[in-house]
């Protein structure tokens, strides 16, 4: 009787992983990519701080690109986005070195962080290092990234693995794209870019360099956005819309036409 109840067991197990393989089989030879929407960025861009070899959970494929870079992150910025960057690099499996800030203090108060190596303006790059700018405001994003470009150090980008990069996307160097954000087909994003958690970035965009988007945000088809620009939490760029260098978008603001400069806020939004 044991034996018969064995024999069944065994079987019904056959059965049911039988069943999960050919699923997963199913599903990754429908037109699901569940690896390259889940598991790994299909950006063309290169110093991506990623694995060498991400599989996905369900169809064990290994990434098409071999994104590895040697180095180990140094993050400009030890307050709330630096500490974030932080967690979001060891997500994607890499190691961080420590942070630069003019704060020596800055992470008192807060357990399992690399140290604070100095500021920005007395340290010194060392071969391995590998720099990201973890500042929200776009001017202090560039300021530093032109003190460390002075100084030869070379930029990382950090992309979070649960991030959609679909394809023709270009991402520039020292760029920071968060977790849950969805970067659909044939976009540029310039240098030092930030796009914050949640946001969707639709296709045949161009973002210029030292951008920052915070989260929540969702930025329609054929947007064109200048160097330096700041969009708030939530905000909302209709299609086609086009802005100038420096404009700097309110949060929950609904950006319904272009702008060259100014301060836009409500919906839909107006120059202040």
């Amino acid at each position: 009787m044991l034996e018969r109840i064995g024999t069944v067991f065994a079987g019904f197990l056959a059965y049911f992983f039988s069943d999960f393989n050919i699923r997963a089989v199913y599903l990754c030879q429908r037109n699901l990519p569940c690896c390259e929407r889940h598991c790994f960025s299909r950006a063309d861009t290169s110093n991506l701080l990623r694995p060498a070899t991400q599989r996905c959970a369900l169809c064990r494929r290994s990434s098409p690109g071999d994104y590895t870079m040697n180095g180990r992150l140094v993050i400009v910025g030890a307050r709330a986005m630096g500490r974030e960057v932080c967690a979001y690099a060891h997500d994607a499996g890499h190691e961080v070195k420590g942070f630069l800030d003019s704060k020596p203090t800055a992470l008192d108060g807060y357990e399992g962080y690399p140290s604070i190596l100095g500021s920005v303006e007395e340290y010194q790059p060392e071969e391995e290092d590998r720099f990201v700018i973890a500042l929200g405001a776009p001017e202090w994003k560039l300021y530093y990234a032109s003190i460390i470009a002075r100084k030869n150090g070379c930029f990382a980008t950090v992309i979070h693995p649960s991030a959609y990069i679909g394809k023709n996307v270009r991402i520039g160097e020292g760029s920071i794209i968060c977790p849950r954000t969805t970067i659909t087909v044939d976009t540029v994003l310039g240098k030092h870019v930030i796009v914050n958690v949640g946001t969707t970035i639709n296709h045949d965009n161009d973002i210029g360099d030292g951008v920052t988007i915070s989260p929540g945000c969702l930025l329609a088809g054929r947007v064109r956005i200048g160097s330096g620009v700041f969009i708030g939490v939530g905000a909302v760029l209709i299609p086609d819309v086009k802005l100038g260098d420096n404009v700097f978008v309110a949060a929950g603001a609904t950006v319904t036409k272009s702008f060259e400069s100014g301060r836009l806020m409500g919906v839909p939004a107006v120059c202040k």
